[in-house]
């Protein structure tokens, strides 16, 4: 083989190389919505004491988590001040989740969000606050499961200053639907 040929080859392997490797990238950015159909999925509380949750996220979830977006809302015609409301996945508060079967099934990894010990947030009159935080649902067999989540928004209640305000604890419940697939697959 000569020294032609030898070059030859080698571009020859290097242009597949390259070609697989844009095939490959083209794949990892198309494949979860093209072959496993990941469209976003947004549920939203009732209102209770003014105030509702919705949360957005991928309808397909690895097994150690995704990020969702939460938007919390002030359906009241004052502000209302929360204290840290993106931080209320506490482990008090683990989502439960249901198979088709209706078993309960627990996370043994924690929930939590993102942000934490931030400084009281206050919503405007009829406004909203929204934040990316992140499900960790290690534990979770893979699976789909309906997912109720038992928030907990802490409401200032009238007051002049921080030492004689007092909170009101405002429950809030909301369900969604989650299909979990092991932390390894790729997409």
């Amino acid at each position: 083989m000569n020294s032609a040929e030898v070059l030859k080859t080698v571009l020859k392997a290097l242009g597949f190389g390259a070609l697989a490797l844009i095939a490959a990238f083209v794949f990892a950015i198309y494949a979860p919505r093209t072959f496993w159909r990941n469209s976003e999925v947004t549920a939203t509380s009732e209102v209770q004491g003014g105030l509702s949750v919705r949360l957005t996220h991928p309808r397909v979830v690895k097994g150690r988590g995704d990020r969702m977006t939460m938007t919390v809302f002030n359906h009241t015609s004052k502000p209302v001040t929360l204290t840290e409301p993106f931080s209320c996945f506490s482990t008090d508060y683990l989502p439960r989740f249901y198979s088709r079967q209706g078993e309960l099934r627990e996370a043994v990894g924690t929930v939590a969000c993102l942000t934490m010990a931030l400084p009281p947030l206050t919503l405007p009159a009829n406004g909203s606050a929204t934040a990316k935080v992140a499900l960790h649902i290690g534990g979770v067999p893979p699976g789909s499961y309906k997912v109720v989540y038992d928030f907990s928004l802490i409401r200032h209640a009238d007051g002049p200053d921080a030492q004689t305000a007092s909170y009101v604890q405002v429950p809030l419940t909301l369900t969604t639907e989650m299909q979990v697939v092991p932390w390894w697959r790729l997409f």
